[in-house]
């Protein structure tokens, strides 16, 4: 089991608003499942929980429910990792409109 402190830095593209850019993380792993907080886009907490797969050794996809949204009750995350660093994209939608999140993540783990 591994628990995970991480700040991750993202831009919001296709969208209209101003958002949130910064964003401070917690998470813990075991096997597949995750779980985790974090400071979202809007500037509030959002929880989760779901499935992260590991495509290869250096491409994941994460999978789950969230909170601290209104539109989305799900989440799909996908990116790339490389010593302790994450980019990852993941869908947007604000008000009928679609955009993406890109952002970079770097990762503090603590556990095996």
């Amino acid at each position: 089991m591994d628990f995970i402190f991480a700040l991750a830095i993202s831009t919001h593209i296709g969208l209209m608003n101003d958002y949130n850019p910064v964003h401070p993380h917690i998470r813990l792993e075991h096997s597949s499942l995750i779980t985790g907080a974090y400071i979202n886009s809007l500037a509030k907490p959002s929880a989760y929980l779901g499935i992260s797969y590991n495509i290869t050794d250096n491409f994941f996809i994460d999978l789950g429910g969230i909170t601290g949204y209104e539109d989305f009750k799900f989440f799909t995350r996908a990116g790339f990792t490389k010593d302790n660093y994450n980019i990852f994209i993941t869908p947007a939608y604000e008000h009928k409109n679609f955009g993406i999140v890109l952002g970079l993540e770097r990762e503090f783990k603590i556990g095996d």
